[in-house]
């Protein structure tokens, strides 16, 4: 069996990475959950048993007490309605790659993993330099700026994001680094016009 996959209960466990930051958690080859996370998340899903739903959770985490974590590892446990099952699971993760050339985002990307957040807006912009219409910029951009409490700033950065046919608009709604932007006054108005105006006297600029 490969470290890539965790056997428990006839249930073969792998958990995925893409380039994107999402996550996904994939049982006897079919995927039952993804989420867009740069460090650990809670996975919450169902799987037929005895022709009966049964809730699972399954919780990434970045470190451990009981392990050492080298470049591509993970640590996770597996819970059954409510019951820890196994706990503390060490797993490497699959590494879906994309072969990226702008270097600037690539490096922006890496700079705004480690919360070093103003390296990161300064990459990105230089990337924005290389290729002014690739959506991920301007969606990454969205994000630093949502770290930083900034919000008009977090607002443009999505409207353009769009502007550019950012075709997953699931990022917008569930990437963790979009927290604060989710939680201002304007964002249901903004994300019911296709997020392609808003008001900016709906919020207060900090």
């Amino acid at each position: 069996m490969s470290d890539n996959i965790i056997v428990i209960d006839n249930k073969a466990i792998e958990l995925h990475n893409n380039w994107l930051g999402v996550q996904s958690v994939v049982i006897n080859k079919q995927i039952v959950s993804k989420k867009y996370a740069f460090a650990g998340t809670k996975h919450e899903f169902t799987l037929s048993e005895d022709g009966k739903d049964v809730p699972y959770c399954l919780t990434t985490k970045v470190s451990s007490k009981t392990h050492i974590l080298r470049a591509n590892q993970i640590v996770f446990d597996f819970i059954r309605d409510g019951e820890i099952i196994k706990e503390n699971i060490l797993i490497n993760l699959v590494i879906l790659q994309r072969k990226e050339t702008n270097q600037h985002k690539v490096a922006g990307m890496k700079f705004l993993k480690e919360y070093e957040i103003k390296e990161a807006i300064r990459e990105l912009d230089r990337a924005l330099a290389i290729d002014g219409k690739d959506p991920h910029i301007y969606f990454y951009l969205a994000c630093c700026y949502s770290v930083l409490e900034k919000t008009k700033d977090g607002f443009d950065n999505i409207k353009l994001a769009i502007e550019n046919d950012l075709n997953d608009k699931e990022l917008i709604l569930n990437h963790e680094l979009l927290a604060f932007i989710r939680m201002q006054d304007g964002f249901e108005v903004f994300m019911d016009a296709n997020f392609s105006n808003y008001d900016s006297s709906s919020f207060e600029e900090k």
